[in-house]
């Protein structure tokens, strides 16, 4: 597992490399790294054996992600905002946010929480996340933390909508998961962008990990 996140730099480089035939807003995204480094972690939890253990814990023994602390202080740490209810709006999870952001750039999750409330599919969610990316683009400074931190959300959910619309069939989690409504691979993919730009891209790949199980329950 570890060898997947040890290329992780020439896998950033090689991607970032050809964003050529991608969108403007994912060519010009000043934080595009991000995204691609939340999928190569969430590609290592969707291989691990042992699906039951923390993602947390997992993310950290299996996937190599070094979180600066010992592995039970920093599952303690990260817990509540890996397991909070995937269904909460961002216009909430932004109460307690750390983070200090300019009005202008709160805006971006209240209107990321209204394309959740009216899309119609997949396709459509990812137009309108499009358009909002471009905006961000071109008006939001990554010299500020709000500003990369809304930057690293956009990315993060394109990369996180891809990696869930094609989920590699190998696995028998992602095959399931590709029978699973469009709108809980959306849900799971906002949860993915707003945890990552808080607290880091594994950390947002563990918690996309419980959010699709919590999903389940609530909806099967």
């Amino acid at each position: 597992m570890n060898t997947i996140l040890k290329s992780s730099a020439m896998a950033v480089a090689m991607l970032v490399a050809g964003l050529g035939s991608m969108s403007a807003s994912a060519a010009e995204n000043p934080m595009e790294s991000v995204g691609i480094e939340h999928n190569l972690y969430l590609e290592c939890l969707s291989l691990s054996k042992d699906q039951s253990e923390s993602p947390l814990k997992r993310l950290v023994e299996e996937c190599g992600y070094d979180p600066g602390m010992q592995t039970e202080e920093f599952v303690k740490k990260y817990h509540d905002l890996v397991n909070v209810d995937p269904e909460t709006t961002l216009a909430d999870r932004l109460a307690t946010s750390s983070i200090k952001y300019t009005e202008y750039e709160r805006s971006f999750f209240y209107r990321i929480d209204a394309v959740v409330a009216t899309a119609s599919s997949l396709e459509d969610a990812n137009a309108k996340f499009a358009k909002l990316e471009q905006e961000a683009v071109e008006n939001i400074s990554p010299k500020t933390t709000g500003g990369r931190s809304v930057l690293a959300t956009f990315s993060t959910l394109r990369h996180s909508l891809d990696y869930w619309s094609k989920a590699e069939a190998g696995s028998a989690d992602t095959q399931s998961f590709q029978r699973r409504p469009w709108w809980i691979k959306l849900i799971v993919a906002v949860v993915d962008a707003y945890v990552t730009a808080e607290a880091g891209s594994g950390i947002g790949s563990a918690a996309s990990t419980v959010a699709g199980w919590l999903l389940d329950l609530i909806f099967d």
